[in-house]
């Protein structure tokens, strides 16, 4: 997620313009990585507007029956909606509803910068809005992220009360804490605030805002966190700052031997998923599609 950033932060180890902006431009543009064709399973294009003017971009999934719950599905940085095809069909056959969409500056959605939540927020209730508006005001939201996309889920539910349920693996506690530990230490605390004001200018937001961890005192519905053991990228202070401030029903599952970009990637995840979701919409665990883990392979924290 922040690879970029680590790169060219290394450019400011002077002063300038240049290289401020360089950095900036590390924190905010994210690789575009094109959506490739169309799924094959039968799919509606979507394409809502935001209140800034930003196209986003998407897919809806109808069950056969009439859905009891949507899911949405919200990307991490660097990739897009196609991540989480394969994942959509297990809740189709399970009677929900799922959207999957490019989050702004990814994809085909339009925009240029990331804003860790600042805007995505915003952006999200856009496509829950018309994700309702398909399927039905009355049925619940289910949130389910990655990366970026977790902390994004995470400071949605804290605001929409139509979230009543979030999936959040590996996100961030706050993104300060995220600069500062990926900021090379030869840096220095000028060059890392002059790179941050660049940052903050050009895409209007304040580092500063952006706390799932802060947003978690305002969630009350039930919260599953997933956090790879072997995460070097986000280790798992983040997860934890953020469950200990949780305000509803909670959980904490450790991926044993999983690293950040495999989050979502192990049968592990997808069995805690499967289980909780399953448990906080009233109904039974839905059934895995995917291989059960290795005895052990999955800890459950803090319960």
């Amino acid at each position: 997620m922040f690879r970029r950033l680590l790169t060219l932060l290394l450019l400011v180890l002077g002063s300038g313009c240049v290289a401020g902006n360089a950095a900036a431009g590390a924190l905010l543009l994210p690789l575009r990585v094109p959506v490739l064709g169309s799924p094959s399973q039968a799919h509606e294009d979507f394409e809502v507007t935001t209140t800034d003017g930003i196209a986003i971009d998407g897919w809806f999934f109808s069950p056969k029956a009439p859905p009891r719950a949507v899911l949405i599905f919200v990307h991490g940085k660097d990739i897009n909606r196609q991540h989480f095809v394969s994942a959509s069909k297990r809740f189709l056959e399970q009677g929900l509803a799922v959207a999957a969409f490019d989050q702004r500056a990814h994809g085909r959605s339009t925009g240029e910068f990331v804003t860790y939540g600042a805007k995505e927020v915003g952006d999200l209730r856009c496509v829950i809005d018309v994700a309702q508006k398909k399927w039905g005001r009355e049925l619940p939201v289910v949130l389910v992220g990655e990366s970026l996309g977790a902390a994004v889920s995470l400071q949605t539910a804290a605001i929409d009360p139509r979230v009543r349920v979030v999936v959040a693996g590996a996100s961030f506690a706050d993104l300060t804490t995220v600069i500062d530990d990926h900021s090379p230490a030869l840096l220095g605390a000028k060059g890392k605030a002059k790179a941050v004001g660049v940052a903050e200018h050009a895409a209007g937001f304040q580092v500063a805002d952006i706390s799932p961890e802060r947003a978690a005192r305002s969630i009350t519905v039930p919260t599953l966190l997933l956090h790879g053991s072997d995460d070097t990228y986000l280790p798992i202070k983040h997860s934890l700052r953020i469950y200990e401030a949780l305000a509803g029903p909670k959980e904490l599952v450790r991926l044993e031997g999983v690293d950040h970009i495999g989050i979502l990637l192990s049968a592990q995840a997808w069995t805690a998923i499967d289980r909780f979701v399953g448990q906080a919409l009233g109904q039974e665990a839905l059934v895995t599609r995917t291989n059960s883990p290795a005895p052990g392979a999955a800890r459950t924290m803090l319960r």
